[in-house]
């Protein structure tokens, strides 16, 4: 069975940016605009690469594409 576990930070209602940061665990809190979660969980829905994967996303600094190829590299 195929699972993807996703820990988003506090949720916002403000604008998504567009931006992320994604790891297995985060030691502080963070949020995260509704958008953009919902814009991360499109592309785990769409790829095959977070197979059996649980992590944290917070907004940060990353393009969403380009932090989750981040993660997805520092976990293989």
């Amino acid at each position: 069975m195929n699972y993807t576990i996703l820990h988003p930070g506090a949720l916002t209602n403000a604008a998504g940016s567009g931006k992320i940061e994604a790891a297995q665990y985060f030691d502080g809190k963070g949020e995260i605009p509704r958008e953009d979660v919902a814009t991360v969980l499109k592309e785990i829905v769409t790829s095959n690469h977070f197979n059996h994967q649980e992590f944290q996303i917070i907004s940060g600094d990353q393009d969403i594409k380009d932090a989750l190829t981040q993660f997805e590299n520092e976990t293989d």
